[in-house]
This record gives structure tokens, C-alpha cells and sequence, in this order.
């Protein structure tokens, strides 16, 4: 007498109740904004570099050219748009002295 057995494996998702999902839901939101917050940061830094580097203020104080630092600084400063951009090209202006 043969005898067959068949077994069979079913694999689910286990579902945590409605108060855990909506809490995991949230926590998976903060995270995705902090993460993109930091990105953005990291993003605003970078391109602060490169328009600082386009200024040539670097070159301009090194080869001992202050004045033409401080005026190229403070052009940058009246037509800077952004306000954060702003306030570091005052520090930097403040910097010159």
C-alpha cells in the first residue's frame, strides 16, 4: 500500500494590526523627509561651492587683491536672491574685513 502525502507551503505577509501599520507608515514618511532634507542640505552646500568658486575670490585674495575681493563680494551680495546664500557672503565680506 503506497500512501502519498502532499504538503502544502503557503507563505503570507504577516499584517500587524491597524494601529502598528499606521505607526510604521508615519515612521517610513519621517524618515524618507529627513532623508531628503539632508539631501537637499548636501545639494545647497555643494552648489554654494561652485558659485564661490566662480567668484574667484580664492585666487583674488591670494594674489593679494583684497580690494577686488571685497568689490566682487559685495556685487555677489546685491544680487544674491537666495537669503542663506546672502548671509554667507556677508560672513565672507565681514571675513575681509
Amino acid at each position: 500500500m503506497l500512501i502519498r502525502t502532499h504538503v502544502r507551503i503557503v507563505t503570507r505577509e504577516p499584517r500587524p494590526p491597524r494601529v502598528q501599520d499606521a505607526a510604521f507608515r508615519s515612521h517610513c514618511g519621517a524618515q524618507r523627509f529627513a532623508f531628503n532634507w539632508g539631501l537637499g542640505k548636501l545639494k545647497a552646500n555643494r552648489d554654494q561651492r561652485k558659485a564661490e568658486a566662480s567668484y574667484g575670490l580664492e585666487l583674488l585674495t591670494r594674489l593679494g587683491r583684497a580690494d577686488e575681493a571685497r568689490t566682487e563680494l559685495e556685487l555677489a551680495v546685491r544680487l544674491c536672491g537666495n537669503e542663506r546664500e546672502r548671509a554667507v557672503l556677508e560672513r565672507k565680506l565681514a571675513d575681509l574685513g
